[in-house]
């Protein structure tokens, strides 16, 4: 049957060739679900490397394989008919946000892979990858829309160049958060796993996350703090990563001691301090060394008495 014959059968039984797009979308889809992708579960499951499960659990491939089915009737969308242009409009929508989703998982597993190498000293590169994501939401943003309304993309983007101020103005902290975020970076200022107190914030303990709006603090009640990016750079903080590597250590204890319970030991108190394992050579000690300076005391007055 050649193709001329084959548009003439479907536009004859336009019902029963639409049956049969479905039922080979929906076996395409279960292939894909039920074969490649749990297939690909399993051999990640197998490996050593630890790679291949994060990239597996962030770009899903249970999600994935509706790409097949959405690919094989926007391939076959011309059974439709009059419809086939807002079908095409549809499945191209369905399409182009779930290949957005997925890249943006991808930046997410690719951050995954990097913290947990071995080479991870704790500088994070997540605020740069979540400019990323922003650029690529936008982009299907605009593509969404120029897909709908006919337009050129390039007319989109020269029309937002006109609301530039409105742009910036909804932009203002993630461009305030980037520019903070290239300042901690390439100065060094905070790292992952680093001891810093901010007391504007109420924050004291170990950076857990630092992202492109907001560092994760975890306090040592295990409460969490989260400062925006940008205001670290306005507010006093203090780092102690350099007390840690040089294997130092802080400690605030509180000792709370009575006046009226201060005074001289007698007798009494010594003999029982005494019987206190810690205390005793201390004690022996110093009664030694009392005894010795009473000696030399006594041969200084004699020696005076005789001159």
């Amino acid at each position: 049957m050649g193709t001329f014959d084959l548009q003439s059968w479907i536009l004859a039984n336009p019902l029963f060739a639409l049956a049969i797009t479905l039922v080979l979308s929906l076996a395409a889809f279960l292939i894909a679900r039920l074969v490649i992708a749990r297939g690909l579960v399993a051999i990640a499951r197998r490996t050593k490397t630890q790679v291949d499960d994060i990239v597996l659990k962030a770009l899903r491939p249970y999600r994935i394989a509706w790409l097949v089915p959405l690919l094989i009737l926007y391939a076959l969308a011309d059974m439709t008919g009059e419809y086939q242009p807002w079908v095409e409009k549809g499945l191209l929508f369905l399409i182009l946000w779930i290949v957005a989703v997925t890249f943006n998982a991808l930046m997410d597993a690719i951050n995954m892979i990097y913290e947990s190498s071995a080479s991870f000293k704790g500088a994070s590169i997540q605020g740069y990858l979540d400019i990323v994501k922003i650029l690529v939401l936008i982009a299907a943003i605009i593509l969404s829309i120029s897909l709908f309304t006919g337009q050129s993309p390039t007319v989109l983007l020269t029309g937002l160049g006109a609301l530039t101020a409105v742009l910036l103005l909804i932009f203002h902290d993630t461009i305030l958060s980037f520019l903070a975020s290239i300042q901690i970076s390439t100065q060094d200022l905070i790292k992952e796993g680093d001891w810093i107190e901010v007391p504007s914030y109420g924050a004291d303990g170990d950076v857990i996350n630092i992202t492109l709006h907001t560092i994760k603090i975890q306090n040592w009640d295990k409460t969490i703090s989260v400062i925006p990016t940008y205001k670290v750079n306005e507010v006093a903080y203090k780092n102690w990563r350099g007390m840690q590597e040089s294997g130092g250590r802080r400690i605030k204890r509180a000792i709370y001691i009575d006046l009226g319970s201060i005074r001289f030991c007698d007798q009494e108190m010594i003999d029982r301090f005494r019987k206190v394992d810690i205390l005793q050579p201390y004690l022996d000690q110093k009664r030694s060394s009392v005894k010795i300076g009473r000696k030399a005391s006594c041969s200084t007055a004699r020696w005076t008495d005789a001159s």
